[in-house]
């Protein structure tokens, strides 16, 4: 394994325990993420589709944080779709722990742009080492998907 492998899997695995830890100091102080059945949430009560649904946001540049970016990218990354509602309650999990915020929109009141809150953006940095988003990441998930796939069918 590559050194830069091991520190892209390290700090992935260092979000995933600050992410966590987040979680852990607002579970008790929150409506909306109750306890879901074993196999459906990680033990601090956060449903994997809301931790998805933010790992992927993070991969979005500040402008193209809406739900069809969204759910396109998810699409992407996890091989399956994000239906509406579900993406819509997973926002609002996120935006209720401070993670994300609602932007309005000047030119569609029913439509409403994400943004990361200062917290998020701190996620951010850690788990993508930068607040900038690169244009490679489309390829990156190609080829992803496609090395994944060989594993598979070996």
């Amino acid at each position: 394994m590559r050194p830069d492998q091991v520190n892209e899997t390290c700090r992935n695995l260092e979000f995933d325990f600050l992410f966590s830890e987040y979680i852990k100091k607002y579970r008790t102080s929150i409506k909306g993420l109750k306890k879901h059945p074993v196999g459906t949430s990680f033990n601090n009560g956060v449903i994997l589709q809301q931790y998805f649904t933010f790992k992927i946001i993070l991969t979005l540049p500040n402008g193209d944080m809406t739900t069809e970016n969204i759910s396109d990218r998810y699409h992407k990354f996890l091989g399956t779709g994000i239906a509406q509602p579900s993406l819509v309650r997973a926002l609002h999990a996120l935006d209720t722990i401070g993670l994300i915020k609602f932007v309005d929109n000047p030119f569609d009141n029913r439509m409403k742009s994400i943004g990361l809150s200062k917290q998020g953006k701190k996620m951010q940095y850690l788990f993508m080492g930068s607040n900038r988003v690169y244009p490679q990441m489309e390829t990156a998930v190609t080829q992803t998907r496609k090395g994944t796939a060989s594993l598979w069918s070996a």
